[in-house]
């Protein structure tokens, strides 16, 4: 009994971050402490996801118009033929995504690992926060919400037009699956748009910490006396970088387990935006489409670009300058006159972190500016490829 209590109190909640994720019908199980978590925000995901892959496999095949497709709500009747097996595609790359977010969920339960991103539900909290991780927060609780009730209005104002095409008979039909695909809208942004959100806030957060230690170490070096002094001296000023490299290392270990969680989600994220991206650039450019569907096409095209093909470079790349500027303190440090075993733990140091990139997906996809430019060119080799085949 008392070794559960103890273990018990090790446990933090996140109550602000799970009130969040219950308004956008997740919950997780290592997120509810005590509480139980509900399941049925699980099977409800499952049901939708599964009926709609079902649904867009017959859209994407079948292109006639018939009974069926009355029954099943399909909303793309109002849709040239060509087009229909491109959009619901397009839907079930991104579905596929959502299963495998609710798989690394499922994960987490027994790797402690795939849970520790959720340490950053204490800036929901606002305690002892910057200026800016408070705005940041404050940011992110609204993306939280906005984007998924947002995507679910969306869709269902994009899938509005087919009513005009449906018999009267069928219409209660069409009200069902409507009410469904703008809920299946809302949990596809809420497991995977939504988590864009939480890596950048978790970057941000990361980059306000290193800013908070390369302050002090700057200061320190910069004071550092410039005339001879004796031992006592020296070993004190050996002392205060070493407590200050100490606290970096230990929120480095930190970024390193959280992005096995991160890797996952934007590999996943990665994928599916760059299939789907193409997808509506093959519409838009060799489909002969009537302006509101093209407005919207282009609209989601956008989106996919900054969901997972150029946001997460950026924002990456800037926390992987503030790793890099704490690295140049660093070197800074070792010009000093100070002991040999500061020095040398400092050099340990740089072997393991300098020009080593945090952040990456695949193993070999850094996201850096350079790696941004070869994916516009990987891009744009694509779009070439359809102009080929389409001249053809």
């Amino acid at each position: 009994m008392n070794v559960e209590k103890s273990n018990k109190r090790k446990v933090k909640s996140y109550p602000e971050l799970r009130r969040l994720f219950n308004l956008v019908l997740i919950d997780l199980n290592y997120l509810t402490f005590p509480k139980q978590s509900k399941r049925w925000y699980v099977f409800l995901s499952l049901i939708i996801f599964i009926s709609s892959v079902f649904r867009f496999s017959y859209m994407a095949v079948v292109s006639e118009i018939n009974d069926v497709s009355f029954i099943i709500g399909d909303f793309t009747i109002f849709l040239p033929p060509i087009l229909k097996p491109k959009s619901s595609a397009a839907f079930i790359i991104w579905t596929f995504c959502a299963f495998r977010v609710i798989y690394i969920f499922h994960q987490g339960e027994s790797n402690p690992k795939l849970r520790q991103w959720i340490t950053i539900g204490r800036l929901l909290d606002y305690h002892r926060l910057s200026p800016r991780l408070r705005f940041v927060s404050k940011v992110l609780t609204k993306s939280i919400l906005i984007h998924p009730w947002g995507s679910g209005l969306i869709i269902f104002f994009c899938a509005l037009p087919s009513a005009f095409y449906y018999p009267f008979k069928y219409w209660i039909f069409l009200i069902f699956w409507m009410i469904v695909t703008m809920v299946y809208s809302l949990l596809l942004a809420s497991y995977t748009y939504n988590f864009n959100f939480i890596y950048f806030t978790s970057i941000i957060e990361f980059a306000e910490t290193i800013n908070s230690i390369s302050l002090p170490l700057s200061v320190t070096i910069n004071s550092y006396p410039i005339c001879e002094f004796d031992n006592k001296v020296k070993s004190k000023f050996s002392g205060k970088l070493s407590r200050l490299s100490v606290n970096y290392i230990k929120r480095i270990k930190k970024l390193i387990v959280d992005y096995q969680f991160y890797n996952q989600i934007n590999t996943c994220n990665h994928v599916s935006s760059f299939s789907m991206q193409l997808i509506c650039l093959y519409l838009a450019c060799f489909v002969s489409l009537p302006l509101y569907t093209l407005s919207a096409v282009v609209v989601f095209t956008i989106n996919q670009f900054l969901a997972g093909q150029s946001t997460h470079f950026f924002i990456s790349t800037y926390g992987q300058n503030k790793i890099d500027s704490f690295c140049s303190q660093l070197r800074r440090s070792l010009t000093l006159d100070l002991t040999i075993g500061y020095k040398l733990k400092i050099i340990n140091l740089l072997e393991h972190i300098e020009n080593r990139n945090f952040f990456n997906i695949f193993g070999s996809l850094n996201y850096s500016t350079h790696h941004f430019v070869l994916n516009i060119l990987e891009s744009a080799s694509t779009f070439l490829l359809y102009t080929v085949v389409a001249m053809k």
